[in-house]
This record gives structure tokens, C-alpha cells and sequence, in this order.
């Protein structure tokens, strides 16, 4: 297993290897701990018996992704190890599974760093009822006045209303201070002044700097991807869990319990390996900073299914009370990406709101005023790489 992703994610990057072997750091000091971590939250592993009966809890997916290879390839998908997910997938493709599952309404993720990608995106929610947000992507590169460029743009885009959050491939960036420059600090802080989160899809090695950035920038909302990507695989977590607490430190840091099954062996996953990531989530960060994701779907390429990692989803967060479960399954998604009302999120140009409260883009800024073209992504072509790559 470990073979195939690695080669997933070599393929994904166009070729940049996801160096980070030696890079792991210990917890660093001076992180004060966020108020309402969840120290008193029971553990994954504990299953007194469910608060609520298990199919009764209808969670918020706030991690799908969708793509028209006619649009935006994704060549990192392998045909021989991958055929589970070796075709288009629509919105209408989702609201099928959806509907199968019980759930009703996601939120769509970038798949890749280009520009163009954010109108397939805006196109597909505007048509499918169960995507209430878009997590999209500008170059953060571009410092503030770049980015406030793009959103502008944006803005003017059918189905902008529902960008939520913006995200960019980390893990499979080049650049493996990306999380340390200024410009990306400069970029961060103006989508926080517009209301509007950023996903973080980072490796093990990467949580410190990351957490790092999130301190610097506190008036944006950050989002942890997949946990950070444990490697459950081998088992060897102190470096990943020692980052995480750093993360969780800080009260501008949300997660997602989102792809662990990707993390595992594909074939033969088990509840006691994604425990040990659940576990160390819900004590660091406590359900009012946790939130459910799918990774759909990649989720097809390992046991069970979306229906077998919902069920253990479920399983692993049984034994919260009533009202933490609503937590972790509806309200931290509701006030991250601002989907109270159900839908997603409208922003005037240059009106400035609270992290994560949702903002819109103004209407009339037009696409071509965007100076930063498409090619200015980080050459990787999905930003989701299966396993410890592309998701």
C-alpha cells in the first residue's frame, strides 16, 4: 500500500516528490492551549452505547470533490490501482450517493490550483440542491492586493455566492516553505477579511509551520484537512500527534475527520487504526472544533466504501453526549464555512467580516480582471492526492 501511494502522490505533483522525512518536529513551547479543547470528551475507543441511534445522525460531508477531466485532468488517478475513481463525477453523481447515505448537504473541494477549476465548482453547486458551499482556490502567492484582485473576479462568476473557503495543495507544493512566506501570510489575512476560510491539506511534517502561519494570521479561520494525514498506515504517530496538538492550541484551527480510510490500508482499514487518530482529534480540539468529511470520492477506493467510513464515522463518535454529536456533525460546519442558513455564503468587495462568518464576493467584478493567470498553481495537477498525497 504504502508503494502505491507514494506513487500516487510523486505522479499527482507533477513529478515534486512530498519530501518530508526527517522534517517531523516535536511540539514547540509557547502555544497556549485553546479554551474548550475537550479534555473532558470521552475517547473514540469508549462505546458506552450510541447517545442517539447511529442512523438517526445525518452529518454535514464538508469534503467532496468533483471533476470534468475535460475541464481539469486529473492524471495523478492510476487506471490499474484506481478504477474505482477513474472517470468524471458530477454534482448529479453526488446527490445519488448522498441521497444513499442520508446526507444532504456537502460542501465541494478543489481538486487542483488553477483558476478555472472555481467555475466548473461555482457551475456544479448552482445546479446540484445538496452542495451548500465551495471550497475553491486563488494563488495566495499574490500577497493581499493579488488576492483581493481574484476574489474580485470571482465575484462576478454565476455561483460565487457559494465560495465558503479557498485551499491550496500544500503537500505537494514545490515549495516547502510555502507555509512560511510572507506574501502567503499577506494573501491569508485578506481571505480572513472577507469571511472566508482556508483549508489546510498539509502532511505530518508540515503541522508545525502550519501552525506557525495560523498564529501569525489570526483573523483567519484555519481548517485542518484529513487531521493532518496520520500515517496510520505504519503506525508511527508521535511526530503527527505532537503536531496536531500544536495546531489545536490555537483557537483559530477547526478539522476534519475526513479520509483516514485513505491513510490506511486501503483494502483492509479497521475502526482501531482510525481510532487512533479520533482519539487524540476529539481530546485536542473537542467536537465544537471537529466537523465530518467524506473525501468522496476517493472513499470508493477503500473498503466499505462511503457507507463503511460513515458507519465507522458514527461508531468512533457514539458515545458523545446529544449536543456534542450535533456539534461534530452539523454546528462546527454551520459556523466555519458560515452555512447556517443552508446554502452558501455572499460577499461584497472590501466588506469585512469575521473569520469563518461567511462573506460574499460583489457582484460585477469581472473574470478577466484576474492578473494572476491560471498558470500560476504549483504545477501539481489534483489538489487532493490520494493517501498520503491527493486528498
Amino acid at each position: 500500500m504504502s508503494g502505491r501511494v507514494d506513487a500516487v502522490d510523486a505522479a499527482g505533483a507533477g513529478g515534486a516528490s512530498a519530501a518530508g522525512a526527517g522534517h517531523a518536529s516535536a511540539a514547540g513551547a509557547g502555544l497556549a492551549s485553546a479554551a474548550g479543547a475537550g479534555a473532558d470528551v470521552r475517547r473514540a475507543g469508549d462505546h458506552a452505547g450510541p447517545a442517539n441511534g447511529a442512523t438517526t445522525r445525518i452529518p454535514i460531508d464538508t469534503h467532496v470533490h468533483l471533476w470534468d477531466r475535460s475541464v481539469v485532468p486529473q492524471t495523478w488517478i492510476d487506471p490499474d490501482s484506481m478504477a474505482a475513481i477513474d472517470r468524471d463525477f458530477s454534482g448529479a453523481d453526488l446527490g445519488a450517493q448522498l441521497r444513499d447515505i442520508g446526507v444532504t448537504r456537502a460542501v465541494v473541494v478543489q481538486s487542483d490550483g488553477i483558476l478555472i477549476e472555481n467555475d466548473h465548482l461555482f457551475d456544479e453547486a448552482e445546479r446540484s440542491p445538496e452542495l451548500a458551499g465551495v471550497v475553491g482556490w486563488v494563488d495566495l502567492r499574490a500577497g493581499a492586493d493579488g488576492v483581493r484582485v481574484q476574489l474580485d473576479a470571482l465575484g462576478g462568476i454565476e455561483g460565487s455566492s457559494r465560495l465558503v473557503g479557498i485551499r491550496h495543495p500544500v503537500h505537494i507544493d514545490e515549495d516547502e516553505r510555502w507555509l512560511s512566506r510572507d506574501d502567503v501570510a499577506a494573501g491569508l489575512a485578506e481571505l480572513g477579511a472577507h469571511g472566508l476560510a482556508f483549508d489546510l491539506v498539509i502532511r505530518p511534517w508540515q503541522l508545525e509551520q502550519a501552525a506557525r502561519l495560523a498564529e501569525r494570521v489570526p483573523g483567519t479561520q484555519f481548517v485542518l484537512d484529513h487531521l493532518g494525514k496520520p500515517p496510520l498506515s505504519t503506525g508511527e504517530l508521535d511526530a503527527w500527534n505532537a503536531g496536531l496538538r500544536q495546531l489545536a492550541a490555537l483557537p483559530n484551527v477547526a478539522a476534519k475527520i475526513s479520509g483516514l480510510t485513505i491513510e490506511d490500508d486501503w483494502a483492509d482499514w479497521s475502526e482501531a487504526a482510525v481510532a487512533r487518530a479520533i482519539d487524540p482529534a476529539l481530546e485536542l480540539f473537542g467536537p465544537s472544533r471537529l466537523m465530518f468529511g467524506s473525501d468522496w470520492p476517493l472513499v470508493r477506493l477503500t473498503r466499505g466504501g462511503y457507507r463503511g467510513w460513515i458507519d465507522a464515522y458514527r461508531s468512533a463518535t457514539a458515545s458523545l453526549s446529544d449536543d456534542e454529536q450535533r456539534q461534530i456533525d452539523v454546528s462546527t460546519a454551520e459556523r466555519v464555512y458560515g452555512l447556517s442558513e443552508g446554502a452558501g455564503i455572499g460577499v461584497g468587495v472590501g466588506q469585512s467580516a469575521g473569520a469563518g462568518a461567511g462573506v460574499g464576493m460583489g457582484a460585477g467584478a469581472s473574470a478577466a480582471s484576474v492578473s494572476v493567470g491560471a498558470g500560476t498553481g504549483t504545477g501539481a495537477v489534483p489538489g487532493d492526492d490520494v493517501g498520503r498525497g491527493r486528498e
